[in-house]
């Protein structure tokens, strides 16, 4: 990745909480224009990571540069306030002044700013590209939730950052609401060109609306890379899980004068000729539920066995939530099965090879970054 592109780089930073680390030698970039989305669970160090860029935290340790800029290096003793980094940042809580109009709302980055141009132009431009014109002059408690996401957009946008950071701006949202809001946000991204850091905890909007996706794990890196990449050739089973919502089941590997069999607690699994795995070899599989399908009687292999836990309606199928191995998984069914297996009915996941990712089983001691 060349420099001159390079919007934002993150290198080797580290930021302790008391005797918490909540980030470990964190090290990513972002190029111009790029939308990058911070994935991972809750406590993972995701929005102490967007704080140490915004400047509203210092880190312990490493360097941040914005556009080529360095605004934090805790070697050189450099920390460049957080107005003076041309960051936006949009938060969970929104954090409108309640007794501001829309319009001095968004309004007000730029006068804190020393901003006296053309305010009320910027204002309006922005506020149209978002729909909200019509209710510059409507208060916070005027609005609905999607409008208020919508005002505090607006506010992060006026005045032009080079870095536009999110944290997980949609979960107080319904679902639909939040789709609608998450597809517009990418519009957006696209037409104004800002590089957007996105935390989430949603895999499924991290891999609809990302060019990169950094999976967080216990404040380190557990992998970079494309949706793509991560979603076919997951680099470890903490992002098979996480972010492809794969089965990731331990297994042994025995061979036998018919071939190979992987055991695992929940069942058995035909391995391909092709396989190289040797006789008695420790592996991770990672199972696709997408490409499996129920079934009620067990067999001799390729059938791994789950509790039904729940049902949802999908537009042509039904989508049971089966717990395999103390894990829940997703698996398709269709409307049109003379079976429909009830709630803690036992059932069994009938799989092939095409649905598996076989991996080299890790130290269980082995920490990600």
């Amino acid at each position: 990745m060349s420099d001159s592109k390079l919007e934002l780089k993150v290198d080797r930073v580290t930021k302790l909480f008391g005797s918490v680390t909540a980030l470990y030698e964190v090290s990513f970039e972002a190029e111009r224009g790029e939308f990058v989305t911070v994935l991972g669970p809750s406590g993972s160090g995701k929005t102490s990571l967007l704080r140490c860029i915004a400047g509203v935290e210092t880190p312990n340790a490493g360097t941040i540069e914005i556009g080529g800029k360095v605004v934090f290096s805790k070697r050189d003793g450099i920390e460049i306030p957080p107005e003076q980094r041309s960051v936006g940042m949009v938060y969970q809580s929104y954090a409108l002044w309640p007794h501001m109009t829309v319009f001095d709302n968004v309004a007000y980055p730029l006068r804190v700013r020393g901003v006296k141009a053309q305010i009320t132009e910027r204002v309006e431009k922005v506020l149209g590209m978002l729909n909200m014109a019509p209710m510059k002059q409507r208060y916070p408690y005027q609005l609905s939730g999607g409008e208020q996401q919508r005002v505090a957009f607006a506010r992060a946008l006026v005045y032009d950052p080079r870095i536009l950071l999110l944290d997980e701006p949609f979960s107080n949202l319904d679902t639909p609401l939040r789709e609608r809001l998450r597809d517009q946000l990418k519009m957006i991204q696209q037409e104004t060109g800002v590089t957007t850091v996105y935390v989430t905890h949603h895999r499924i909007e991290a891999s609809s609306i990302s060019d990169e996706i950094v999976v967080f794990s216990g404040g380190r890196i557990s992998a970079q890379g494309s949706p793509a990449s991560l979603l076919e050739h997951p680099p470890n089973a903490f992002v098979a899980s996480f972010l492809g919502g794969l089965l990731v089941l331990d297994g042994v590997v025995r061979r036998t004068l018919d071939g190979a069999i992987l055991e695992t607690r929940v069942g058995k699994l035909k391995l391909t000729d092709d396989s190289r795995a040797a006789d008695g070899q420790a592996v991770e599989v990672y199972v696709r539920p997408s490409l499996t399908r129920l079934v009620p009687e067990n067999g001799r292999v390729n059938r791994l066995q789950g509790a039904v836990v729940g049902v949802t309606r999908e537009v042509d199928l039904l989508e049971y939530h089966v717990a395999v191995a103390e894990q829940m998984i997703r698996v398709p069914h269709a409307l049109s099965s003379g079976w429909m297996p009830a709630i803690k009915e036992s059932v069994f996941l009938e799989t092939l090879p095409s649905a598996w990712i076989l991996a080299e089983k890790r130290p269980s001691n082995s920490v990600e970054s």
